[in-house]
């Protein structure tokens, strides 16, 4: 089996980047805190959730920091304001599962002796879960996947491991199987579907498709949950996955969707590269090594593409260049291979570069491909925070730990 290679994380920023790295995520977090509660959103994905992610981290690894637990602490008070007066979708990155992950974070990363804050919310959970039929979106960003991912970091208490048995007995209900494997079709009422119920269609990114339930059940795997149901379901689904290769080399190696073959773009949300790394994190879950060895080999092909042939326009976490970065350093710390440092080292440079481009922080703006514009995102998919998340990475030696909410840890 392919070993864990590093102990330590490695910091991938050279001595010449490191000050210039310092000043990007002071910069962020001053303007950060700077932003009043109610401009930033209870959503994790761009609110205040996201926004406590980056400033406890900054304030944990940067000597000598400036102390943002006000601005955090005001920050929270709106949200819990939000959800006591409105009904709030259970989303993980829009809504209550990812709100209440992040309290569970904020809370284990306090120092203090742990408190459960979440209780009422797992019952809330809970009730959701107990319909006999799973309605709603089965995906990572808004559905089922997202909820899981909620429960599995909780299982040492009983509500969590209970939220997370009711989503895998959903996910193994809506499984599909073919002569590949097993797989999960879009619904065609759903938002991120694209074509009518007589076609079947299925999304294979990590943020709205299969690749995040093989992400899930490979953490359920680690985690011993339905071990005997979750262990062979993953597996298949890995085997169902790596069926979908393009017909043609030069598009890389999966696509967007099953009906139609390109080349997808280098990024968390979807492409060749998260869907190698979650392949690869199942095999060294599933100690299955051709298995492991496939994902590395799919994983090593995009170090070749450079920035032109990467569909990357922004820094952003979701898609962008930090993003990218980010995952070929998990690569090179999960194997140690010199490529993995090398291409992290590459778009390492990127993301500076493209803070390079404004003397403020607009050279991380976020690029809205739907109407072609360039905006301020404060947040953890698309915006500064999960930038300045990925930079801290960049000249930290402590492994992170943020990035489970993004099946990467």
């Amino acid at each position: 089996m392919p070993a864990q290679h590093n102990i330590t994380w490695y910091p991938v920023a050279n001595e010449a980047q490191h000050p210039q790295i310092i000043r990007q995520v002071e910069a962020i977090a001053k303007h950060l805190a700077q932003k009043p509660a109610l401009e930033q959103g209870i959503a994790l994905a761009g609110g205040t959730p996201g926004i406590s992610l980056f400033l406890t981290n900054y304030q944990k690894l940067i000597e000598n920091p400036q102390d943002y637990t006000d601005a955090v602490n005001a920050g929270w008070q709106m949200v819990y304001q939000v959800i006591e007066d409105n009904q709030v979708s259970p989303s993980l990155y829009s809504g209550l599962s990812g709100i209440a992950w992040t309290i569970d974070y904020l809370q284990h990363n306090s120092g203090e002796p742990f408190e459960d804050y979440n209780e009422e919310l797992d019952q809330h959970f809970d009730q959701l879960l107990s319909t006999q039929v799973w309605q709603g979106e089965y995906e990572l960003i808004t559905g089922l996947c997202g909820i899981g991912l909620y429960g599995l970091g909780r299982c040492d208490i009983d509500s969590g491991h209970k939220i997370a048995e009711k989503v895998i007995h959903h996910i193994i209900a809506l499984a599909h199987t073919d002569s590949n494997g097993t797989y999960w079709a879009t619904d065609a009422n759903s938002a991120y579907g694209h074509v009518d119920e007589n076609t079947e269609e299925v999304n294979l990114g990590l943020a709205h498709g299969t690749t995040g339930v093989i992400a899930l059940l490979s953490k359920a795997v680690k985690k011993h949950v339905l071990l005997t149901q979750t262990a062979p379901l993953l597996k298949s689904a890995c085997e169902w996955l790596l069926a979908q290769k393009n017909d043609d080399p030069a598009q890389g190696y999966f696509s967007y969707n099953n009906l139609k073959q390109c080349q997808s773009r280098l990024g968390w949300c979807y492409g060749d590269l998260s869907n190698a790394y979650v392949l690869y994190k199942s095999g060294l879950v599933l100690q299955n090594k051709a298995l492991a060895d496939a994902a590395l080999s799919i994983a090593l092909a995009t170090c070749k593409r450079k920035k032109d042939q990467s569909g990357m326009v922004d820094a952003s976490f979701c898609h962008g260049s930090a993003g990218i970065m980010f995952m070929y350093q998990r690569l090179f710390f999960y194997c140690g291979d010199e490529y993995f440092k090398e291409a992290a080292q590459y778009w390492l440079a990127q993301t500076l570069e493209l803070a390079d481009s404004a003397e403020d922080l607009s050279g991380f703006n976020y690029y809205r491909g739907r109407d072609k514009t360039v905006e301020e995102n404060l947040g953890f998919l698309e915006g500064y925070s999960g930038i300045g998340l990925a930079l801290l990475a960049s000249i930290q030696t402590k492994e992170p730990d943020w990035d489970e909410v993004l099946m990467l840890g």
